[in-house]
């Protein structure tokens, strides 16, 4: 027996569409991954070429169901200018003893002819003196979009956004850059900061690969140039690279910049002044941080800035000193932080939002001080300043040792579903391992995680807006 559950909950220009499930009991047919990702191309076929043109979504979905399967439907947005509705799916096998997903698709249909059946009918007239017996009509009343589609009143939409320090990443290993591209399409950012980038070819490695996972032309990615300050060492240059998800948000240029140039990207090369560098006559930031100007592409255009950076390595190393326990180079970094931040938000225009992610090197407990004050008069973070959000791998399998990666954000919108994806549990996530398999023979083990994929773990968050 069949069974379906369809709403559509729309703002403007995005459709919800929650998860609904239609079964069929399958016959003894080959399960395995390559069948299920057969069937979702065909799926995708079947669905595109009936352009939405059914009196009934249901019965539309019904129709192009692969036997003995459930389809899933992660997104759905409407593209107003093209008239057409994006519809990202993936299918998965009703019978759990085959716990597979297929890869994710993408694809366009044209929505005219279904948005006149999706119409509300208008609300019967009122007779006069009489009262309406709706309660809530504020929240049961839904507004019409200019698509002819409701839109809830109560309509949010999110912006999964993090950081990675990807430990050294080049262009030299394949098997790495597979790992990275499919934990990055498993936390399903729509924005990450990689840090520790040695070459920017490997982040468009990346970008290829997770456009082999969920669709041509679905990410896309800029970076920073190999930078670093003047007195380090020619070894800690590195890049910053951001990858996006391209479909639901766009690069925008910074608006003030030195020479007056809008850049799409921006690196902090300023000296600045440091009670904690004794050494030089100004302080530098070993690798300059490195932000971009996003646009969401869904509903109302929200701008927002992201910040990522990679500081000193922890300790006082090469006679640098520390004070407080906390090297005076990182702890230099961290104390300009609210300004790089202020400046960032100088050059991004009427932009409020400001988001700053990375590998600070800071220890815990050493939070408060090494930032200073400034910075938690306009900012919050993410995590508490304790062992319990430890992120840097430790020698021992399944071991964290210091929370090192934070997140610090100034924004109008509601912030939650903070999170540190447990690398060592990687070569236990299916979910992982079924990606990886979809662009590089064998899988990866618990003793190689550390060493191959990274020695930080994944931090992600949340930002919920109308």
């Amino acid at each position: 027996m069949k069974s379906l559950k369809v709403s559509l909950l729309v703002a403007t220009p995005i459709i919800t569409l929650p998860l609904f499930t239609i079964s069929c009991i399958p016959n003894n047919e080959s399960k395995s991954y390559q069948d299920l990702n057969a069937k979702a191309n065909q799926a995708a076929i079947l669905l595109k070429q009936k352009q939405i043109n059914s009196n009934k979504l249901e019965e539309l979905i019904d129709s192009i169901l692969p036997e003995g399967t459930e389809l899933e439907i992660l997104d759905l947005w409407v593209d107003r200018e093209n008239k057409e509705i994006n519809v990202k799916f993936r299918l998965r096998y009703k019978d759990r003893r085959y716990p597979y997903s297929s890869d994710v698709k993408i694809i366009k249909l044209k929505y005219e002819s279904i948005l006149e059946n999706l119409k509300p009918q208008e609300k019967p007239k009122e007779k006069p003196g009489r009262k309406s017996k709706e309660k809530n009509p504020k929240t049961q009343n839904d507004e019409k979009s200019k698509d002819g589609l409701n839109k809830k009143s109560n309509g949010k939409q999110k912006m999964k956004w993090g950081h990675w320090n990807v430990l050294k990443l080049s262009d030299k290993n394949d098997k790495k850059i597979a790992a990275i591209a499919a934990l990055i399409k498993k936390i399903d950012y729509d924005v990450v900061g990689l840090t520790e980038v040695f070459s920017e070819e490997a982040v468009k490695e990346v970008v290829a690969q997770l456009n082999k996972l969920a669709g041509s032309g679905t990410y896309s990615y800029v970076a920073s140039k190999k930078l670093k300050g003047s007195y380090a060492g020619n070894l800690q240059a590195e890049h910053v690279g951001v990858i996006y998800n391209s479909q639901k948000i766009k690069t925008i240029p910074f608006e003030k910049t030195k020479n007056n140039k809008k850049e799409i990207g921006y690196s902090y090369i300023e000296k600045f002044n440091s009670e904690f560098i004794k050494k030089h006559n100004k302080a530098e930031y070993v690798r300059p941080p490195y932000g971009v100007k996003f646009q969401w592409l869904k509903g109302k255009k929200e701008d927002f800035t992201f910040v990522f950076d990679h500081f000193d390595s922890p300790g006082g190393s090469k006679g640098e000193g520390t004070t407080s326990g906390v090297g005076n180079q990182e702890l230099a970094e961290a104390r300009q932080l609210a300004n790089v931040l202020d400046h960032f938000d100088e050059i991004d225009g009427e932009n409020e939002d400001i988001f700053f992610s990375g590998d600070t090197n800071i220890k815990a407990g050493k939070e408060k001080f090494a930032f200073g004050e400034e910075l938690f008069k306009k900012y919050q973070s993410a995590f508490k300043d304790n062992l319990e959000f430890a992120t840097s791998l430790g020698i021992k399998a399944g071991n964290y040792s210091q929370p090192y990666d934070k997140m610090f954000t100034k924004t109008k919108f509601k912030t939650s579903n903070h999170g540190i994806y447990k690398l060592w549990d990687l070569s236990k996530d299916d979910e992982f391992t079924n990606l990886f398999k979809e662009l590089h023979n064998g899988k990866i083990e618990t003793s190689e995680i550390r060493k191959l994929v990274s020695d930080h773990a994944p931090i992600y968050s949340e930002v919920e807006f109308e």
